[in-house]
C-alpha cells in the first residue's frame, strides 16, 4: 500500500457540540474531492447476491481475515464486523477497515455514550450480535447507486430489533442533515424501497448521538428503489457467538440518481445507515480513510497557502 493519510472524522452531528472546525472539514472535504480515484462500478444485479461485488468469499471464506471483506475495485466499502479489536480484548472481535479494494486501511471505531448515562462509553454493536451492521458496500455507475450491506438485522425485525432505513445527504438541509432517505425494512409507514423527500426520524434509541435512523415520516416521491433484502444468500453462514447461530441478512439496492435530483457523481459519503435503537451504526458521512499520498497533501497545502489573499 502506498505511504498515506488515515483521516479520521468522527462528527457527532449538531447537537452533541462536537463539530469539527468549519475550515478544517472543507480543507478535508476538498482533498476527498480532488484526489480520491474514480471507479467505474462492476456490473451489478440487484438480487441479494454479492457474488457480482467480487464478495464470494463471504459465503465460504473466514470471516476473521480482512481478504474475505474486500470486494471488486470500484467498491466503497466500509466493515465493522462485531467489537473494535483495537478497543480492548474480547472473544468478540473481527475486521475493521475501510476504503476501496486498491487502497484500504484499518478503521478505528469510535466509543458512543449511553443516553441514559452519557458518561459511560461503550463499544458498538451494543447488544451484542443481534446489533451487528457488519458491513457497507458503494459503487455507482452514470445514473444509479448501488448499496450492499450485510446485517443481522432482519426486514420485518421490530422493537430493539428494528433495522435502520438508508439516510442520504444531497442538499444542505434536512433532519439530521439528510434530506432523503430509503425506506429498507418492510414495516409502515412506507412500502420498502420507497424513496422519500426530507424524511422525518425518529432519532431515539439507546445510544448518543440522536441522530438519522428509522422513517416515520416525510414525502413519499413515488419513485422506488430496487431492492433485495433476505437471507438465502448467506443461510449457510451464520455468524456464531458464544455457540448461537445468528442469522446474517444482505440488504443490496439500486436508485436512480435523477429520482434525487441528482445529475453527477454521488459519494459514500453522503450516506448513513443506523439501527432503530441506535445500537449500532455507519457513519459514512464521516467516512474516516481517503489513502491521499504525503506528497499530494503538501502540494494541496502549497496551492492553499499560494492563493491565500496577499496584502500590498
Amino acid at each position: 500500500m502506498n505511504e498515506s493519510v488515515s483521516l479520521n472524522i468522527i462528527d457527532f452531528e449538531e447537537e452533541s457540540g462536537m463539530r469539527k472546525p468549519i475550515l478544517a472539514i472543507a480543507i478535508i472535504v476538498a482533498m476527498i474531492v480532488i484526489f480520491s480515484p474514480v471507479h467505474a462500478a462492476p456490473a451489478i444485479t440487484v438480487d441479494g447476491d454479492l457474488s457480482d461485488w467480487g464478495l464470494g468469499a463471504l459465503q465460504t471464506g473466514d470471516w476473521s481475515q480482512e481478504a474475505t471483506w474486500i470486494p471488486s475495485d470500484g467498491v466503497y466499502f466500509i466493515v465493522e464486523n462485531n467489537y473494535d479489536p483495537k478497543l480492548g480484548p474480547s472473544s468478540y472481535t473481527g475486521v475493521h477497515i475501510i476504503g476501496v479494494k486498491s487502497s484500504y486501511s484499518q478503521y478505528n471505531e469510535p466509543l458512543r455514550p449511553l443516553r441514559s448515562d452519557p458518561s459511560v462509553m461503550v463499544k458498538e454493536p451494543y447488544g451484542g450480535e443481534s446489533a451487528d451492521i457488519d458491513a457497507f458496500y458503494f459503487a455507482q455507475d452514470t445514473d444509479k447507486v448501488y448499496v450492499a450491506v450485510v446485517t443481522s438485522q432482519a426486514p420485518d425485525g421490530a422493537g430493539d430489533l428494528r433495522g435502520g432505513d438508508l439516510a442520504i445527504r444531497v442538499g444542505p438541509g434536512g433532519m439530521y442533515g439528510y434530506d432523503w432517505g430509503v425506506k429498507l425494512s418492510t414495516l409502515p409507514p412506507f412500502t420498502q424501497g420507497a424513496i422519500i423527500q426530507d424524511p422525518v426520524w425518529e432519532g431515539k434509541g439507546y445510544l448518543l448521538p440522536a441522530g438519522a435512523d428509522i422513517i416515520i415520516g416525510g414525502t413519499d416521491t413515488g419513485k422506488s428503489a430496487q431492492i433485495a433484502y433476505s437471507s438465502d444468500w448467506l443461510i449457510g453462514k451464520p455468524e456464531i457467538i458464544s455457540g448461537t447461530p445468528h442469522t446474517k441478512y444482505v440488504v443490496e439496492l439500486a436508485f436512480d440518481k435523477a429520482d434525487l435530483g441528482v445529475t453527477g457523481p454521488m459519494s459514500i459519503t453522503q450516506m448513513k445507515l443506523e439501527e432503530n435503537c441506535h445500537n449500532d451504526s455507519i457513519y459514512l458521512p464521516e467516512f474516516p480513510t481517503i489513502a491521499i499520498s504525503l506528497g499530494l497533501v503538501g502540494a494541496f497545502g502549497f496551492v492553499v497557502y499560494s492563493l491565500r489573499p496577499k496584502k500590498d
